[in-house]
């Protein structure tokens, strides 16, 4: 427990003594009893304060506690993704170097180039597929699913223009259904007449929006009740110093307040 959290409940507890002490002197001295009712009534609202202090500080570090808890499941879940990510890798195939390259000085060049896919992650590649050109038509291609490091057929893929680039493309998803793409950039070699392809680029296309975490939900929970509890207590406190029906008002403000708490209990789960 922290120094400030204990200077704060030694002052609470000064507080509920100085209000017991109070009420046994008011009952004493009748002719001091309104004098003594006021002082009462300033030391409950001086608990009241204090008590929601305490709360709101209770409340805060359970959300702080719960949201490092959650960014460390975060994290561990990345690491678990990681272990099973897969990554397809677009190979041109070299047998069709030379014929490529004496097409790529003609319309031909458009069409696609000859390559095979093969998974170099660590992880199966599930529902792959990319586009190929056939009879110069361009047509999706299922692949299906490829093991680790295992190659597909020779496919003739197509390129696709992405404003002034031209790619190869392969999609896939991981054994947790992300979604991801591989791509290579094509350009052509105007020195050696043929085609030159790019570094392997890996993207995430689509990680499905998780909603909020349970722990988080729980942690926002928390302390509810104990606010209802508070809040009945000041209203009955305040109708019953406006129209002067003390302690009557304060009775049913925390009858109140305890039937409220019950029930945000039985909805949330939570005091």
């Amino acid at each position: 427990m922290s120094k400030r959290r204990k200077n704060i409940l030694v002052l609470a507890a000064g507080g509920i003594a100085l209000v017991i002490v109070v009420s046994v002197i008011g009952a004493i001295h009748i002719a001091l009893a309104p004098v003594f009712t006021l002082v009462l009534y300033a030391g409950l609202v001086a608990v009241t304060v204090v008590y929601v202090y305490i709360l709101m500080e209770t409340a805060a570090a359970a959300r702080q506690q719960a949201e490092a808890s959650v960014k460390m499941a975060e994290e561990t879940k990345e690491q678990r993704y990681d272990t099973v990510r897969p990554v397809i890798d677009i190979q041109r195939d070299l047998g069709e170097q030379i014929r490529e390259g004496l097409a790529a000085q003609s319309e031909e060049f458009s069409y696609g180039l000859w390559c095979t896919l093969r998974n170099i992650g660590v992880g199966p590649a599930i529902d792959v597929y990319s586009y190929v050109r056939i009879d110069s038509e361009r047509q999706l291609w299922p692949f299906g699913t490829l093991p680790i490091g295992e190659p597909t057929l020779k496919k003739r893929l197509s390129l696709e223009h992405t404003g002034d680039r031209m790619v190869l493309v392969a999609y896939y998803k991981d054994v947790y259904g992300r979604d991801f793409g591989s791509r290579r950039e094509v350009t052509l070699d105007q020195e050696r007449s043929g085609w030159k392809i790019g570094p392997l680029e890996i993207e995430v296309r689509k990680i499905a929006k998780e909603e909020p975490t349970k722990m988080i939900k729980e942690a926002k929970k928390a302390g509810l009740s104990s606010f209802i509890f508070v809040g009945c207590l000041i209203i009955g406190l305040g109708v019953g110093i406006g129209f002067n029906l003390m302690p009557e008002a304060l009775i049913i403000g925390i009858g109140v307040g305890l039937v409220a708490m019950g029930i945000a209990r039985y909805k949330t789960g939570k005091w």
